[in-house]
């Protein structure tokens, strides 16, 4: 797994000289804390800009242009710079002609940033649409793809097994006519097949082919029942799982919701 290191600031908003924040070793969060105007909005905006290219806090204020904020008094927009640096990798950008230049540019950061604003308009949604707007922020991609997977798997096998049940089917048909040509009247159509499978190959391969085939289709409507029963269950247990994030996620809001009461 990828680990933050550093991240440099030069010339962006408030960072009016060089500064660097350093990211504490084999910690899985970062609190950043402080007084107003000390420069947290900042830090945000430089990986905001970095991974996005844009500056979210800057956005919907009725502003045409928001670049030519960017940089700190003083500065000019080519002397802004970011660095991240991680275990694995270190980005960079900067402004070039109004816009963002990152490199490597194939592969910026995954970063997503809940703004104040975002939070009261999200307080305010129902329960359903706080957990679209929180899905961004969710690592939950994997039980996302499990469940898509789940989800075609189930409708294959319904597929599957509706072609086995048609076949089984019509081999029952076929059987029933065999039945009725041989005048049989003592038994139940498969009794019969069974018997008539007994006797001598030389004069019964039809009917031996049919009752053959219809005992692989048998087996085959037995495994894709077996499939199906398999990826139901898996399905509902993701979704218990699913359910449990969903409960979190809404506990998550609710505390959040009476702390700011």
């Amino acid at each position: 797994m990828i680990k933050l290191e550093s991240l440099t600031l030069e010339a962006l908003r408030g960072a009016t000289k060089s500064f660097e924040l350093k990211f504490e070793k084999n910690k899985p969060i970062c609190i950043i804390y402080g007084e107003n105007g000390s420069g947290k909005s900042t830090v945000c905006d430089a990986l905001d800009i970095l991974a996005n290219g844009v500056l979210g806090s800057l956005l919907n204020k009725g502003l045409s242009s928001t670049t030519r904020y960017w940089h700190s008094t003083n500065r000019d927009p080519a002397d802004v710079q970011i660095k991240l640096a991680s275990s694995g990798e270190t980005w960079t950008a900067q402004i070039v002609r109004g816009k963002v230049v990152t490199y490597p540019p194939d592969s910026r950061p995954r970063v997503a940033i809940l703004r104040r604003h975002q939070i009261w308009d999200l307080l305010a949604k129902p329960p359903g649409a706080k957990y679209e707007a929180l899905r961004p922020f969710i690592a939950i991609e994997a039980i996302d793809n499990s469940e898509t997977t789940l989800r075609k798997l189930l409708t294959s096998t319904k597929k599957e097994l509706q072609i086995a049940v048609a076949r089984v089917g019509e081999n029952l048909i076929a059987l029933e006519d065999l039945h009725k040509q041989a005048g049989s009247t003592d038994s139940s159509v498969l009794e019969w097949a069974r018997a008539e499978a007994q006797g001598d190959p030389k004069h019964q391969d039809k009917s031996i082919s049919v009752i053959q085939n219809f005992s692989r289709l048998q087996q085959s409507l037995d495994s894709r029942l077996s499939d199906l029963e398999s990826a139901t269950t898996k399905l509902a247990a993701q979704r218990k799982v699913l359910d449990i994030y969903e409960q979190e996620l809404a506990s998550s809001i609710q505390n959040f919701s009476s702390s700011g009461e």
